[in-house]
Order: structure tokens, then sequence, then C-alpha cells
């Protein structure tokens, strides 16, 4: 018999779900960041398990009960203004601005 149901009044029909049994193929770790973020990430049984993750709340390094917190101020999170930094330098940037506000002028 199955354990969990689900009535939809609007319809009148009945969905029958399985058990939630937890994959036991899989493991869930939780982490905690500084600022207070609790998250989990399930990983594959078997695995070197990391003790740290990046927090999707605010960017800092959260981490397992089993280590301690990073005393850093800094997102460890990389920004998209940082990737653009690396692959063009501030001049070409200026100069790219400038062409671009060029031709939106001359339309």
């Amino acid at each position: 018999m199955v354990d969990q149901w689900f009535l939809n009044t609007d319809r009148e029909t009945i969905l029958y779900l399985a058990p939630l049994d937890p994959d036991p193929s899989r493991t869930n770790v939780t982490f905690a960041c500084p600022n207070g973020h609790e998250f989990a990430r399930i990983f594959a049984a078997g695995i070197d398990l990391p003790t740290a993750w990046d927090c999707p709340h605010c960017g800092r390094l959260g981490q397992t009960d089993s280590g301690p917190f990073e005393n850093s101020s800094q997102p460890t999170g990389k920004t998209h203004w940082d990737m653009v930094l690396e692959r063009r330098s501030q001049e070409d940037l200026a100069s790219m601005l400038a062409d671009s506000v060029k031709d939106l002028r001359a339309r």
C-alpha cells in the first residue's frame, strides 16, 4: 500500500506517490556560512566529500561542522567584472565603450 497520497479536489483525481526513501547511493552534506545561511548539497556515495562550498545566498565560503569558518570579509566567488578583467584590459574596455557610444550617437 502506498504511504503518501495527494487529492486534487479541483479535478477530483488522486495522485499516489511512492514513499520518499533516501537514495542510498547519494550522501546529503549540510554546509553553513559565517552569515548564518545553511544549505545542503547531494553528492554521490563513496567519494571524498568537500568540507567547504560557496554559499548560494551570499557567496561566502560555507563549511561543514567538521571545519572552522574562514574569516574572510570578501566573497569567494568572482564577479562578472572580475571575469571580464581577466580577458580584457581597462584600455581595451574604454575603447570598446567609446566605439559603442560613437555608433549609438551616429544613429
